[in-house]
């Protein structure tokens, strides 16, 4: 069965960054959810994202519009949700955005 939610985040040489991404992500108060990072890195960055179970999918484009557009086409959640590599989201950052997708005239959430 799919998650509810795909996150899609793109990295690129972000290991030094990604840690409050990383932590804030596994601390969600709603759990039924995938990451997918987009990754164009040489540092350790694909690594440290699967060691936190994330599924990473290297980038085939150049810049963070395409990166995008990759991990919306490689999602597999009803709703998509992305953030960036050195963003720490609050815990009901997920909850949130699933509650407002609850009401059928919603199609879009900022």
């Amino acid at each position: 069965m799919s998650p509810q939610i795909s996150v899609v985040v793109p990295t690129m040489n972000e290991e030094k960054y990604l840690l409050p991404c990383l932590e804030s992500l596994k601390a969600q108060s709603f759990q039924d959810f995938e990451v997918v990072a987009i990754d164009k890195s040489t540092d350790g960055t694909q690594a440290l994202c699967e060691k936190y179970g994330w599924r990473v999918v290297k980038q085939l484009g150049k810049g963070i519009a395409n990166a995008r557009h990759e991990g919306f086409s490689a999602t597999t959640g009803e709703i998509i949700a992305t953030t960036d590599a050195d963003t720490k989201v609050s815990k009901d950052w997920l909850k949130n955005i699933h509650k407002a997708f609850q009401d059928p005239k919603v199609l879009a959430v900022y």
